[in-house]
């Protein structure tokens, strides 16, 4: 009877033993898989979306009042679920109709260009996505009022020339660095102009916009003030 026990015993110890094996193999696989999904980033390259002339064209004459009229027309034109999403959250956010054109994965926080074929004064302008908040708009007000531009040393001389001179929303991005601790710096160059859109050149800004390495922004900065105008 001792040895019948014996041996029952070593074939429970196996069992057991194979059955810790097999959750010790498979735990890990599904964590990691769950942490990558977690990771995944909400906007991508798959978002793109370049219709035809023909497509907006069409869509500017069907859609007069907007709104879902674009979402329909964007759908039963071809666009990617990702691309609907895209220009779905925009509008949800206060933008006008708008679809992401280009995509460049940056690091965290990654440069879309969007074209808005309907909106006054631009046909388009540059995002930063997937970052906190989701979606940011380098040259928004909320961001460059923060910004006194009476600290640069320049500031007088560009005054005197262009008393209205003041802040706008246009400008370009000139790079991306990375910070030491895994931050990003965007640094742009906003168009100062002479009071209006259709005015005068008063030259530009230069601020870096700054992301932890979470990509939740952190605060705009100015750099410098120029003359020139280096937005063209």
């Amino acid at each position: 009877m001792k040895c019948n026990r014996d041996h029952h015993f070593l074939i429970l110890s196996f069992f057991l033993l194979c059955l810790s094996s097999f959750f010790i193999f498979i735990f890990p696989h599904h964590i990691s898989a769950q942490d990558k999904a977690d990771d995944k980033k909400a906007f991508g390259p798959d978002a793109v979306w370049l219709p035809s002339e023909t497509v907006i064209q069409n869509m500017g004459k069907a859609c007069e009042n907007g709104g879902d009229c674009f979402i329909s027309k964007m759908i039963k034109a071809g666009a990617s679920p990702s691309s609907v999403n895209f220009t779905k959250t925009l509008i949800k956010k206060g933008f006008p109709f708008c679809f992401m054109k280009s995509y460049q994965e940056m690091g965290q926080v990654d440069q879309v260009m969007v074209d808005c074929p309907f909106m006054a004064n631009t046909m388009g302008f540059t995002l930063l996505v997937n970052g906190k908040p989701s979606v940011f708009q380098p040259g928004d007000s909320k961001y460059l009022d923060k910004i006194d531009l009476t600290k640069d040393p320049k500031y007088s001389t560009i005054i005197k020339k262009y008393p209205k001179a003041e802040l706008w929303f246009e400008g370009n991005l000139e790079k991306m660095v990375k910070s030491a601790d895994g931050g990003q710096r965007f640094i742009w160059r906003h168009r100062i102009l002479n009071g209006c859109h259709a005015c005068e050149i008063a030259g530009t800004a230069t601020v870096a916009y700054d992301f932890d390495k979470n990509g939740k922004y952190k605060g705009v900065h100015l750099l410098e003030l120029s003359e020139d105008d280096l937005c063209q």
